[in-house]
């Protein structure tokens, strides 16, 4: 990812292929340095609202400021697109990019009333999960 930018550069880095729960594993050796974006596309889910299966049409993505060795778990989500989205505007109107992304990460924690970065925000759609 092009911190000057915003947008992807070079060829990926590496592809995987979720399972049934969404769980993906992906190793890197040696591990990127600098800005990494996570793309997810493709797949189907079951909707809350009336068991429909969906297809998804848009990727989801997650932005991160690097990736270090030995990580084990980045959660990819509707929010973490948001802060992707908005860190992106920021780095057009001049913010260097760690700034940007920093600030887009508060701007969504704050709307969503988070404590935590929501790429480690794993969703729990279980009964007891919700409620």
């Amino acid at each position: 990812m092009n911190p000057a930018n915003g947008t992807n550069s070079g060829s990926p880095i590496g592809t995987a292929t979720t399972n049934a729960s969404g769980a993906y594993t992906l190793t890197l050796a040696p591990p990127p340095t600098g800005p990494v974006r996570i793309e997810v596309a493709g797949g189907t889910f079951v909707s809350e609202q009336d068991g429909a299966t969906i297809t998804t049409s848009k990727p989801l993505t997650v932005l991160l400021s690097s990736l270090p060795a030995g990580t084990t778990s980045v959660d990819i989500n509707p929010l973490t697109l948001f802060i992707d989205i908005l860190t992106v505007t920021n780095i057009g109107q001049g913010m260097p990019f760690s700034t940007a992304l920093s600030t887009a990460t508060a701007k969504v924690q704050a709307i969503y009333g988070l404590d935590s970065n929501p790429d480690t925000l794993t969703p729990n759609y279980t009964a007891a999960g919700v409620g």
